[in-house]
């Protein structure tokens, strides 16, 4: 299995526990950088980013 398989894999399986309440999923690597998120994180993250560069006007 690749390591991108794997994420879909354990994000897929975390999401079907997750019931009523959206988990945010994302995984990183060993460099930190994004390799998985689920769209609750992906609008999570655009939320933050449009309130956090509202908040500095």
């Amino acid at each position: 299995m690749k390591p991108a398989d794997e994420d879909e894999d354990i994000a897929s399986r975390l999401m079907s526990l997750q019931g009523d309440c959206p988990l945010l999923i994302s995984l990183f690597d060993e460099r930190d950088r994004l390799r998985y998120a689920n769209p609750a994180f992906c609008a999570a993250l655009a939320w933050r980013r449009t309130n956090a560069s509202a908040g500095s006007n």
